[in-house]
């Protein structure tokens, strides 16, 4: 719960950078604030060293990701970050930027698993101990009697990670009296479909007492699907963005917040570089539990990440820029 500090990996020669044009896929930005300030911090981190960026939005379906990746080959990009698309589900097209020497870095991947063929370097935070946060707090919240309803994407490896992480906390620490039920969205269609999803399990299971939310784009759905049934339930979060919510009292409280795109940015930008000059690396990033004993007053970036600045000045400075 302590406050999260993250420097730089370490000096970078960024001078064969410049003039370097980078693609980013994200997986479904359009409903994914997440998505999109990682992708405006990744903007300004290529800037710095005189690389420019083209975007693609995956919109949540294999097809267009493989065709975001071919057409990322054919703009002959120097490298592809893939923000939260699970590589395995397009191998095809992330073969042919192999063939062509275009390195892929996974971004939102788990840091420690094995590289999917075509890969060269992971960078994320740590998806199975954010469920296991998630589950430690709302197992001790209900002092071990838990019910809870998991709500994730099975299309997103990170948000799998999370449930399971959950899963196989509340397996451990309390088989007998707890347990927990998944709710799969889709990315495509969640914001008309996972409220009556959320409704309906709760009908199923009038038992549920916490709701594990595996991103926090899905809170206020499930929101509108625990009052559609009358219902008032702890919510747990993850990633941070939904904080000025739950600092206002939505029913969130507590989440486990990633560092902000403006940061996460930066962490893309030296990761596709150092695989482009040769020396990829797998990345691990910190996250922090927050609830209302230690998120404060605002959510502002200033005020949540308070070294965020020297941290961009700090990555500058190992580019040699």
């Amino acid at each position: 719960m302590a406050p999260i500090r993250a420097e730089p990996p370490g000096p970078l020669n960024t001078s064969s950078i410049t003039g370097k044009k980078f693609a980013l896929i994200s997986y479904a930005r359009k409903n994914n604030v997440v998505e999109l300030t990682n992708a405006i911090g990744l903007q300004q981190a290529l800037t710095v060293v005189g690389a420019t960026l083209v975007n693609f939005d995956g919109q949540g379906t294999p097809d267009v990701v493989a065709q975001d990746i071919r057409s990322a080959i054919a703009q002959h990009t120097a490298g592809i970050v893939d923000d939260g698309w699970p590589p395995s589900l397009v191998l095809a097209p992330v073969a042919a930027a192999k063939a062509a020497n275009i390195p892929v870095v996974f971004s939102g991947a788990e840091p420690t698993a094995p590289l999917s063929p075509g890969v060269v370097a992971n960078l994320g935070d740590n998806s199975f101990q954010e469920g296991v946060l998630q589950a430690d707090y709302a197992l001790a919240h209900t002092n071990c009697s838990l019910h809870a309803v998991a709500i994730y994407t099975s299309a997103g490896s990170g948000n799998t990670d999370t449930v399971t992480g959950a899963e196989g906390e509340i397996k451990k620490l309390c088989s007998t009296d707890c347990s927990l039920v998944r709710v799969n969205v889709d990315p495509a269609t969640f914001t008309t479909a996972e409220a009556g999803q959320v409704e309906t399990t709760l009908q199923r299971s009038p038992d549920i007492n916490y709701v594990l939310s595996a991103a926090d784009l899905f809170v206020p759905y499930a929101i509108q699907g625990l009052k559609a049934v009358g219902r008032h339930i702890p919510i747990i979060g993850d990633q941070g963005v939904g904080l000025a919510a739950a600092q206002g009292g939505n029913g969130e409280v507590a989440d486990v917040q990633q560092l902000p795109g403006a940061i996460w940015g930066y962490y893309m930008a030296d990761s596709i570089m150092r695989a482009v000059t040769g020396v990829p690396r797998n990345e691990a990033l910190p996250v922090r539990l927050l609830d209302s004993s230690n998120w404060g007053k605002s959510a502002d970036l200033n005020a949540q990440f308070p070294n965020y600045v020297s941290i961009q000045d700090a990555f500058k400075r190992a580019w040699g820029r």
